[in-house]
């Protein structure tokens, strides 16, 4: 696109890199759809109403059973929360290429969307490598590693206010989360992510440290796999990132059982 302030250099990568091992895990042919601001096809174009199609899309043939995979490179921001469900007020975002015009992508979007659209017995994962989005998709759970314990604990770093719509009751995920969702973020509410240059490419930090880590091995468990990536953004690579990735989830979860596609 047009914009060249802030512009980042390898969210296309992390596209193709992301894309190259999920066929490792059976994503393949039709079942994966590419959007990137370098297509000829203006209907893949990451604008936010070609977005907001295409999330519909992946839940709407949903069945239970199914394996979705959500994978985000790109801009992140925050924006005044207006219903009232965030502590300090600010919704995180997600950035389409025509966020000038048409707007940001909130995180309760991405919840509506995303969570609350799965059937039961469906499960999404969700890799997004951007600024501020710890809490990007409005997960009731998240898992501190070291914190003990078998299942996700409730959110400390920034909290949630709890919405009417929800029904929450404590100890378990909200009522309209019925299918598994998780979701390892690239940083912290309060952090940016790095572009960055590893390897001779350009690649979001983020992306670089999942694929990474996935590419060496598939005996993880989500703690570890979230252990392993803070460590190579901390150092791993010759480089140290300030970032650090966040594991939340809709509904408990064992941190401790294999990581699964």
């Amino acid at each position: 696109m047009a914009h060249q302030k802030g512009r980042l250099r390898g969210c296309i990568n992390d596209v193709v890199n992301m894309k190259n091992l999920l066929t490792r895990y059976g994503f393949t042919g039709p079942n994966v759809k590419v959007m990137t601001d370098d297509l000829q096809d203006r209907n893949m174009m990451p604008t936010k109403q070609n977005m907001m199609r295409e999330l519909r899309a992946l839940v709407a043939s949903a069945r239970p059973g199914d394996s979705l995979f959500f994978h985000f490179s790109g801009h992140g921001s925050q924006v005044v929360d207006t219903n009232g469900d965030e502590d300090d007020g600010l919704d995180e975002t997600i950035l389409p290429c025509d966020y000038n015009t048409a707007g940001q992508i909130i995180d309760d979007d991405l919840y509506d969307i995303l969570v609350k659209g799965l059937p039961v017995g469906a499960r999404l994962t969700a890799l997004m490598d951007c600024c501020h989005s710890g809490t990007g998709m409005d997960l009731p759970y998240v898992h501190v590693p070291g914190g003990g314990g078998g299942s996700s604990s409730k959110k400390d770093k920034k909290k949630k206010k709890k919405k009417k719509k929800d029904k929450k009751v404590k100890g378990n995920a909200s009522a309209d989360s019925v299918a598994d969702v998780v979701l390892f973020s690239g940083c912290r509410d309060d952090q940016t992510g790095a572009d960055a240059f590893i390897n001779g490419q350009a690649t979001g930090a983020m992306t670089w440290a999942f694929t990474n880590c996935l590419g060496q091995g598939s005996n993880h468990t989500y703690d570890g796999l979230l252990c392993a990536m803070r460590d190579l953004l901390n150092g791993g690579n010759g480089k140290s990132y300030t970032q650090v990735p966040q594991l939340s989830a809709s509904r408990p979860i064992d941190p401790n059982r294999p990581f699964q596609l």
